[in-house]
C-alpha cells in the first residue's frame, strides 16, 4: 500500500515538473547579441523495403550579419552625464562588459538593444554585450529616451586588426 502511494506521488511530481517546464519562459543567453535558432529539415532515406522520410532538427545561422573580425573582451565604466556624454569605442565582434554609474540614481537604457538596468553612483548598471553590428548605440535615461547619457561606437575594425589576422585558408572551388 505504501509503495503504491509513493508511485502515485512520484507520477504527480513528474507531471507537475512537465507542466512547469512547458509554462516557464525560454531562457536566453547572458550575452546580448547571441541568438540560437532551430529549424527542421527533411531527409529521405531509401531502404530495400520502402522509402521513409524523417524530420530531424538542424541548427541554422541567424539572419545575415556582418562577420566580426575576431573581437576581444573589453570592459569599460562610464558615468552617465547629460552635459558630457562619454563614448565607449569598440569593434564589431568584441564582447563588452559595460558598467554605467549615475548620480542621481536612475534607470539606464540602451534602446536599440532593448536593455534597461538601474544605476547609482556606487552601484552601476551592468551590461554584457556581444557587439556584432557596427554603428552608434545611444545610452539613454530609462524614463526619458530623448536624454542621451553616453554612447557606444562600434566600428568594423581597423587596418591594424586586418593586418594581424591569420590568412584565410584557400577555398576548394572546382
Amino acid at each position: 500500500m505504501a509503495a503504491r502511494r509513493l508511485i502515485i506521488v512520484l507520477v504527480l511530481l513528474l507531471a507537475a515538473s512537465i507542466v512547469a517546464a512547458t509554462v516557464a519562459p525560454e531562457r536566453t543567453g547572458q550575452i546580448v547579441g547571441v541568438t540560437d535558432t532551430t529549424t527542421t529539415g527533411e531527409t529521405t532515406t531509401a531502404t530495400e523495403q520502402e522509402p521513409t522520410t524523417t524530420t530531424t532538427p538542424e541548427t541554422t545561422a541567424p539572419a545575415p550579419t556582418p562577420e566580426p573580425s575576431g573581437g576581444v573582451a573589453r570592459s569599460a565604466r562610464i558615468d552617465a552625464s547629460v552635459k558630457h556624454p562619454e563614448t565607449v569605442r569598440a569593434h564589431a565582434g568584441d564582447q563588452l562588459a559595460l558598467a554605467v554609474g549615475a548620480d542621481p540614481p536612475r534607470s539606464i537604457a540602451i534602446p536599440s538593444l532593448g536593455l534597461t538596468e538601474f544605476a547609482a553612483e556606487d552601484a552601476p548598471a551592468h551590461f554584457n554585450l556581444l557587439l556584432r553590428t557596427p554603428g552608434i548605440y545611444a545610452i539613454t535615461d530609462g524614463d526619458d529616451p530623448s536624454v542621451i547619457l553616453g554612447r557606444i561606437r562600434v566600428s568594423k575594425g581597423n587596418e591594424h586588426d586586418r593586418k594581424n589576422r591569420p590568412p584565410r585558408p584557400p577555398s576548394d572551388r572546382s
